[in-house]
């Protein structure tokens, strides 16, 4: 389950590139992801909505650490972490983040995606 670790920096990866095409195939179609869009709103959104506000998203630095896997037996896992990152337009936004991955046949698809601020953000206006 190790590999989840390399999975949740690759989509983020693909969130900072704006490839659409990549995060397609790691979300399941049915995927919700609560928390904030590429134009800075908080939202709950399907895969759809998601990948429809990449080219808003515009991270210039991005950090992601103290991640922790929860298995949910041997087809499933929550990943935890935190990730830090600044847009283009200098805001510095610090998320705690969780990822509810499924294993369908061969593929990890993630099925839920959360992100919340930290009161670290109050102190980095």
């Amino acid at each position: 389950m190790d590999q989840l670790i390399e999975m949740e920096r690759q989509k983020w990866d693909a969130f900072r590139r704006g490839d659409a095409n990549l995060l397609g195939k790691m979300y399941d179609d049915g995927a919700i992801s609560i928390g904030y869009a590429g134009d800075g709103s908080v939202g709950v959104r399907r895969t759809s909505e998601l990948l429809r506000g990449l080219p808003d998203l515009d991270l210039e630095e991005l950090a992601l650490g103290d991640f922790e896997i929860v298995p949910l037996g041997d087809e499933g896992a929550v990943v935890t972490y935190r990730a830090r990152f600044r847009t283009g337009r200098g805001v510095r936004t610090t998320v705690l983040a969780s990822s509810v991955w499924h294993l369908e046949g061969a593929e990890w698809k993630t099925k839920f995606f959360q992100a919340t601020a930290t009161p670290e953000d109050a102190a980095h206006p």
